[in-house]
């Protein structure tokens, strides 16, 4: 990994390295995590294309490290604000920052066919990082914040743990939509679905709905946004939370045997490939394809190069 020192805009001010920002360490660090686990740990060479979400996990990674109980959901977290010289609250490196309040971030996911709007893969992978910090904050509203990152049991730590156990199940070059129906299932298997509807709130509002279609191949950026959930999401007080209709097409519509009171830890305490949630990566019932109704399923420098 080749971190880099980035020039003052003022004279006779000290360079900044970036070593020293821990949201640059942390989302190079992630790049290993994403590579490793998806497609099955024999391969890491699982996301090339142009709907490709590494840098998404790598700025989720990086913002779930940093985060803070003060945080709230309208809160503007930017990426690589240390080494720009910028406030807390600078928009960094990134289109906008990020945060759940569409006024601030309207970022959606029809948008990532936009060229002249977002870049591959960085722009493209902000889109995808928004939708899943929805996510994030639908759990945290529900479980609470916890700043233990290693055995807490908030809603920041449970929701790192279906994001890493997604990178599991997922296929090989998932598009958006394999990478969101792979979250989806990794809380039908370690929570019995009891956030599915959380889940897929979260991704609807960003336009991953559940009429939503990725064009079919993680070539392509030619996709159709949808921002609607399954009918059970409307009223799920008395909704099963693994209703059929409520699952992507190819997942299962019952969760593997599992003790209902085991809750997902935070961080794997284990090499991830050990995790009891990881299926065979080449059962090709566990692999999730796309949206269960669609017909298929700015440069800058050398922070670019830190944020490869």
């Amino acid at each position: 990994m080749t971190m880099y020192e980035f020039r003052s805009p003022q004279a006779n001010t000290l360079n900044r390295d970036s070593d020293l920002d821990s949201g640059i360490i942390s989302h190079e660090y992630c790049h290993g995590l994403s590579r490793r686990l998806t497609g099955g740990a024999s391969n890491s060479n699982c996301l090339n294309g142009d709907q490709e979400a590494g840098e998404g996990w790598s700025d989720l990674c990086s913002l779930f490290v940093t985060a803070s109980a003060t945080d709230t959901r309208d809160t503007p977290r930017g990426l690589g604000v240390y080494v720009l010289y910028q406030t807390p609250d600078g928009r960094g490196i990134r289109p906008s920052v990020y945060t759940t309040n569409m006024d601030i971030n309207n970022f959606t996911y029809g948008q990532i066919a936009d060229r002249n709007l977002l870049t591959i893969p960085h722009g493209v992978g902000f889109v995808w990082a928004t939708a899943n910090w929805e996510v994030y904050w639908n759990m945290v509203d529900r479980y609470g914040f916890d700043p233990d990152l290693y055995k807490g049991n908030g809603g920041n730590n449970r929701y790192f743990q279906l994001m890493v156990d997604g990178l599991k199940l997922q296929k090989c070059n998932p598009t958006f939509l394999d990478a969101r129906n792979a979250i989806i299932q990794a809380d039908i298997i370690n929570n019995r679905g009891a956030n599915v509807c959380l889940i897929w709130k979260g991704f609807a509002k960003r336009g991953m709905g559940i009429n939503a279609n990725d064009g079919g191949d993680i070539r392509t950026t030619d996709v159709t946004e949808d921002f609607n959930v399954p009918p059970e999401c409307l009223n799920p007080t008395n909704a099963p939370s693994t209703s059929p209709s409520m699952q992507p097409s190819s997942l299962p519509t019952q969760p593997p045997s599992r003790p209902p009171s085991k809750q997902p830890s935070s961080l794997p305490t284990q090499p991830p490939s050990s995790s009891p949630t990881q299926p065979p990566s080449s059962s090709p019932s566990q692999q999730p394809t796309t949206a269960p109704t669609a017909s298929k399923s700015g440069k800058l420098g050398k922070v670019q190069k830190v944020f490869d």
